[in-house]
């Protein structure tokens, strides 16, 4: 049986791709100041050095020993006319490279992301010729991400009955002035025991009858599913 849809989170979606946009000039940013060092850095690494920002878990002086890092990888192998050198020799000759730029930029991350940082979605980034952009497919990926489907046929074939109940129900509604009332799904009961209450199978979005997601993939997981 072909999968059911069941719901698409519209606001996440919504929310998903402005974060990306936002995303993309600022890792950008971040990428230009590094180079200005000659210093190349993936995109996977702006996400990393923007997680430590913003959650303040990077430790002293992490944004310049990162970069002395980069440079002295880049450096390798270390020898001076015929002399190997050892890692840290060479880094105490060095002369600390300025790192301002990058500071400047990574201190934007609290304004660009108002809530905390749980990294942005690299893989529907792509860096190239020096230039950071959303994958083609970045929109699409990120609908299909939000948008639920049934699992099982028999789960299919529930959601399939449960929108006939649906249905039904809102043309109900629609000519009885809203007649019907329904409980929004409760996670835990009332005993103060923090007991599981199974999740109702219908649930009111935006007024309407809809499907619990919540209901169809406690279902799936049963051995009925």
């Amino acid at each position: 049986m072909s999968p059911v849809l069941i719901f698409t989170d519209t606001q996440k979606i919504t929310e998903e791709k402005a974060f990306l946009n936002k995303a993309v000039p600022f890792f950008q940013s971040i990428y230009d100041a590094f180079a200005a060092l000659n210093i190349t850095v993936s995109i996977q690494e702006i996400n990393s050095l923007v997680n430590w920002t913003v959650n303040g878990n990077g430790g002293q002086n992490f944004v310049q020993n990162f970069a002395v890092n980069k440079l002295l990888d880049a450096a390798a192998p270390y020898v001076l006319n015929g002399v190997q050198l050892s890692r840290d020799k060479v880094k105490d000759m060095m002369i600390l490279p300025d790192v301002s730029a990058i500071n400047s930029a990574l201190q934007s991350s609290n304004s660009v992301f108002s809530y905390s940082y749980q990294g942005v979605r690299v893989d529907l980034l792509t860096l190239a010729n020096s230039i950071i952009s959303k994958v083609a497919d970045s929109d699409a990926q990120i609908e299909a991400l939000f948008t639920y489907y049934t699992k099982t046929d028999a789960s299919a074939q529930l959601a399939t009955d449960l929108l006939v109940v649906c249905a039904a129900m809102n043309t109900f509604e629609g000519a009885h002035n809203n007649a019907l009332k329904i409980a929004q799904p409760q996670i835990y009961g009332n005993s103060g025991k923090n007991e599981f209450v199974a999740p109702h199978p219908l649930k009111v979005v935006n007024g309407q009858f809809v499907i619990n997601l919540d209901y169809i993939r406690r279902f799936e997981e049963s051995p009925n599913a």
